[in-house]
């Protein structure tokens, strides 16, 4: 923001500088005004004061200010030249803060009739005071009148109460009494029916001047240049970016030719590549390189782009061949390892299921046997029961605790594995078939086992073994136990049994049987770790949510208690 303000010639041919604002003047301010007493139309110039320099901003010009001066003076017949001025107001736009002509007005003060308006305004008390004064000798005259009733009222009243005698002369007074009153009527009548003169006053009166205000410099732009402008513009940015794309196009084009000429060089890509496909790609890319120096740097991005896709498609099956010859022996060599790992697994686990399943019938067995041998011995030392000594009772429960790991329930069943299974017979087969059928293919027919199948299989075993195993651990952390024969004394069953978390920390290949090793577990546990984590996280943020939705409801309450007391 800069000091701002206006110059212009006075009629004595001298120019006028004015400052109207100075840098700290606030936009939108009230308007400032300045009071010109000539009327010949004059222009001038609003300035900003940039350092020592008066840089100008915009013209401005009155357009109609000798007629205006002219109108007022045939309108209103009473304004004195002296009293005539031209009142310019200007302002700061809130937008900018560009000069803006608030108002501009040929002023005076006048005589002016006094409207119906005016005249309901007096009758209200609102009116000026030549009107208040007018009210009062109404009133005066309504208060005189009131006077005279009441004198004719005593006269009447002091000639009826004379005697009967009198009564002639009472009539005759009363008719030349009559007739005096009908001269008043008839003066008041005379005088309501002269015209009032009108009343007028002063005010001050104006008609606007039109001012033009334009900016200082090069003009803005009309509609039609703006339109006109940004159209040319589009059109520029989209021929940069037709000839981007076009040059980008050549670009690839020629940097494929290069590329195949190294590629027929290759040893892979000569294994993988018949002489006949090599003579004709090395034919193509020479007849692409002679065109690109020919003809073809006229050509359009799309010519590029179809001999590019040309070179491309005799190139891509054998570069597909050099990958999957590379990459295949490794793919198929870790499916096998996850297809081996999932049958060992699979049988350790079933071995473990067979095992106690086989428990449990001999277990049965000796419990439906044992009551038939110890019921008399039992009715017979049930009277000394409690007796025994305590340390008896605890060896006892210690010969009790060492039973086989058969007794321990295996954390799955086998309707659980039947899914894995069934996946893990299937890949097998699928695998074998597939490299029955790549084996009798040879180096430069297209592979039908690719390495990017291979890996599918496998995320698939792999996704469902972590089903498996998760579902596992989830048994884990249920709280499954040994058999009551287990329980040792009441002081070590305290901490544990239900309420024990799960630790991931805790969990060793054993758990799961001879068919996993440590490094594969320590996979699987760490994947866990990172589901746990997330789990453990968005437990944390509902904790958090619930807590403070308590608090609030605790605040609620306090302040209701407080406001009842």
């Amino acid at each position: 923001m800069y000091s701002a303000g206006i110059k212009y010639t006075n009629p004595k041919g001298k120019e006028q500088r004015q400052r109207l604002w100075t840098s700290v003047s606030p936009l939108g301010g009230a308007p400032k005004e300045l009071t010109f007493n000539d009327f010949k139309d004059f222009s001038g110039s609003f300035y900003q004061q940039v350092g020592d320099d008066d840089k100008t901003v915009a013209t401005f010009a009155t357009k109609n200010l000798t007629a205006t001066a002219a109108a007022l003076k045939n309108k209103y017949p009473s304004c004195v030249d002296s009293e005539i001025v031209f009142k310019l107001a200007l302002k700061l736009a809130n937008e900018n803060g560009e000069v803006a002509v608030a108002s501009a007005i040929v002023e005076c003060e006048a005589e002016v009739k006094e409207t119906i308006m005016d005249g309901v305004k007096n009758l209200f008390g609102f009116g000026k005071k030549d009107s208040s004064e007018d009210g009062e000798d109404a009133k005066a005259d309504a208060t005189s009148s009131k006077s005279g009733k009441k004198s004719t009222k005593s006269t009447k009243s002091k000639k009826s109460s004379k005697t009967s005698k009198t009564s002639e002369s009472a009539s005759s007074s009363t008719e030349s009494a009559s007739g005096s009153t009908d001269a008043k009527d008839s003066k008041s009548t005379e005088a309501a029916e002269e015209p009032k003169e009108d009343v007028k006053k002063r005010e001050l009166v104006h008609i606007p001047v039109e001012v033009v205000l334009e900016k200082a410099g090069i003009p803005p732009f009309t509609k039609e240049e703006l339109t006109t402008s940004r159209d040319r513009l589009k059109a520029f940015a989209a021929s940069d970016k037709a000839r981007i794309q076009r040059e980008e196009a050549l670009n690839k084009l020629e940097a494929f030719t290069y590329k195949i000429r190294d590629l027929l060089e290759n040893d892979d890509f000569v294994i993988k590549s018949t002489e006949k496909e090599r003579t004709v790609l090395s034919e193509k890319a020479s007849e692409a390189s002679d065109w690109l120096y020919e003809g073809g740097l006229t050509a359009v991005k799309d010519e590029f782009k179809a001999k590019l896709k040309s070179l491309q498609d005799l190139v891509d099956p054998i570069q597909t061949r050099v990958k999957e010859f590379t990459a295949r022996p490794e793919a198929i060599k870790n499916l096998k390892e996850v297809v081996g790992q999932t049958d060992k697994f699979l049988k350790d686990i079933y071995k473990q299921i067979d095992e106690h399943e086989e428990y449990l019938a001999s277990s049965s067995a000796a419990s439906s046997s044992t009551p038939t041998s110890s019921a008399p011995a039992e009715s017979s030392t049930g009277d000394f029961d409690g007796l025994e000594d305590e340390d008896a009772t605890e060896a006892k429960q210690e010969v009790e605790e060492e039973l086989p790991a058969a007794a321990t329930p295996p954390l799955y069943k086998r309707e659980d594995l039947v899914e894995v299974e069934k996946l893990n017979t299937e890949t097998k087969e699928w695998l074998k078939e597939m490299e029955s059928k790549q084996d009798k293919l040879g180096a430069t027919e297209d592979p039908v086992l690719l390495s990017s199948d291979i890996a599918a299989k496998q995320d698939k075993l792999s996704k469902v073994s972590m089903e498996i195993a998760m579902r596992g651990i989830r048994s884990f952390n249920s709280g499954t136990k040994k058999p009551k024969a287990k329980k040792s004394s009441k002081s070590k069953s305290k901490g544990k049994g239900k309420g024990k978390k799960f630790n991931v920390d805790d969990m060793d290949a054993e758990i799961f049987g001879e068919g996993i090793d440590q490094e594969e577990l320590d996979k699987i546990l760490d994947q866990i770790r990172k589901r746990q984590a997330e789990e453990d996280k968005k437990k944390e943020g509902e904790t958090k949510e619930e807590e403070k939705t308590k608090e609030t409801k605790e605040e609620t309450k306090k302040k209701q208690g407080h406001d009842e007391l």
